[in-house]
């Protein structure tokens, strides 16, 4: 038998539209009602429990046993020993940062203006070098050609030591030009 409303049916009732409960108490029980892909209402008592805990992990500070927990980022991390991202910049602002979103070079950006970016190649491209302290200089290998024009190098022979600048020579030519040779 079952109860419909106020009076004891011993049938199957079918209901259309929207079906509405008023008046229900307030219970501890865990089991709830749920509907089945066929339209039929059941009784469930697999039901998700209240969570009772948040705990922050490394790096992490606040949570809570009740009520709105909050967790935030500590200021200092010192755990973390990996970050990768395809798109990461990190930095002060949206004006100062470094980037790494493209791949194989290192940017850095101060003032909006990218100003020294490092390239897998080994280059390190800049605006402008300014040095507090001496500028060492090696030995660069590669021949005189438009891809050197103004790289200096420095390079020693048996008894010569040369400061050279690579510099176009012609419409099509370049030389490395000996800026200053010392003989000992």
């Amino acid at each position: 038998m079952k109860w419909i409303g106020q009076h004891i049916v011993d049938l199957i009732a079918r209901f259309r539209g929207d079906v509405y409960l008023e008046g229900l108490a307030t219970t501890t029980e865990s089991s709830v009602l749920v509907v089945g892909s066929d339209g039929k209402v059941s009784k469930n008592t697999s039901v998700g429990g209240d969570i009772t805990s948040v705990v922050a992990g490394t790096g992490l500070n606040g949570g809570a046993t009740s009520g709105v927990a909050t967790v935030n980022v500590d200021a200092t991390q010192s755990g973390i020993d990996t970050i990768t991202s395809t798109d990461l910049r990190m930095g002060r602002d949206s004006h100062n940062f470094v980037d790494f979103r493209t791949d194989n070079q290192i940017g850095f950006t101060v003032s909006e203006s990218q100003l020294i970016t490092f390239k897998a190649s080994g280059e390190i491209v800049a605006g402008s070098l300014d040095a507090s302290r001496g500028v060492r200089m090696a030995n660069d290998p590669a021949s005189a050609s438009v891809a050197n024009v103004g790289t200096q190098r420095y390079r020693a022979t048996a008894n010569d030591s040369y400061v050279e600048m690579c510099m176009q020579t012609g419409a099509t030519v370049y030389a490395w030009v000996i800026i200053k040779q010392n003989t000992w």
